[in-house]
């Protein structure tokens, strides 16, 4: 049995925060060979922390085991993780889910101090993987119970504490031909031509209204060089240049008065200076 709580950050907000996650060569090429490889998202984000703790789990679970988790709560119903869902009913006999849900930035009405497990913004999931040997199932077995993002913190901890697994009251979930859990649609989506698509942008076909895309026009400063005044743009953009320059003559930059991305500090460390 591997039990864990694992780190939930897929990386760093900015530069700013000096706080990258480590590569983790081996692992990150296990997370492109399953769970990228079965994914149809067009940008995947698949390396976080805990999605690397699962494949890791995942890999040295004997064939008997049970892997039980709390984690962000995003592997339910993200786009992103459609191929590690396709991964665990392909590797897995059954899985257990209690979803605390809570998850602040889907829904701003409730409180991450009041209503999440944690107290914090991302939402909580608690996922039990059973594997046996010989498999049991064709196919995983999904069972799944939803507490309401309006419970208070309070409420989900006593539940937690005074309902058993065994006793949980599962609704089990049939996945769809996309491997979709939750909120389950019939219509005919995957029949009309799309707006963008990954394998037309590379070429392999051309079933798609546009077959180039991209982030378009990217600052990583948006608030240094949008105003809706432009005196207030003018004082601003100088602001950031004189900065920037004054930077080049200290040991060290201050975090804090400007954004400062890989790049900044590259040409910063570089000798570039930038007039007005």
């Amino acid at each position: 049995m591997i039990i864990g709580n694992p780190p939930y950050n897929a990386n760093q907000m900015n530069e700013n925060e000096n706080n990258k996650n480590r590569a983790y060569p081996k692992i990150d090429k296990r997370i492109k060979d399953t769970y990228i490889k079965h994914s149809t998202a067009q940008k995947t984000k698949v390396y976080d922390m805990y999605a690397r703790f699962y494949r890791w789990a995942m890999d040295r679970l004997d064939q008997n085991g049970v892997i039980a988790y709390i984690t962000n709560r995003s592997f339910i119903d993200s786009r992103t993780f459609d191929g590690f869902r396709k991964i665990v009913s392909d590797e897995f006999d059954f899985a257990y889910i209690i979803d605390t849900r809570s998850d602040v930035r889907q829904n701003p009405k409730i409180s991450g101090t009041a209503n999440n497990v944690f107290g914090i913004q991302t939402g909580v999931a608690i996922m039990f993987l059973v594997r046996l040997h010989p498999r049991v199932n064709r196919q995983c077995r999904i069972s799944y119970f939803t507490m309401q993002d309006e419970w208070r913190k309070d409420d989900k901890l006593q539940w937690l504490c005074s309902n058993a697994l065994k006793d949980t009251p599962f609704t089990h979930i049939e996945p769809d031909k996309n491997n979709n859990w939750i909120n389950l649609t019939d219509n005919d989506w995957e029949e009309l031509m799309p707006v963008a698509d990954k394998s037309v942008k590379l070429g392999s076909n051309q079933n798609a209204v546009f077959s180039m895309y991209s982030l378009g026009l990217v600052t990583n400063r948006d608030e240094w060089v949008y105003d809706y005044e432009t005196s207030i743009l003018v004082n601003k953009v100088a602001t950031l240049i004189d900065t920037y320059n004054n930077a080049a003559n200290r040991a060290d930059i201050d975090k804090n008065e400007i954004k400062w991305t890989r790049a900044v500090k590259k040409g910063l460390n570089e000798g570039y200076s930038v007039s007005a």
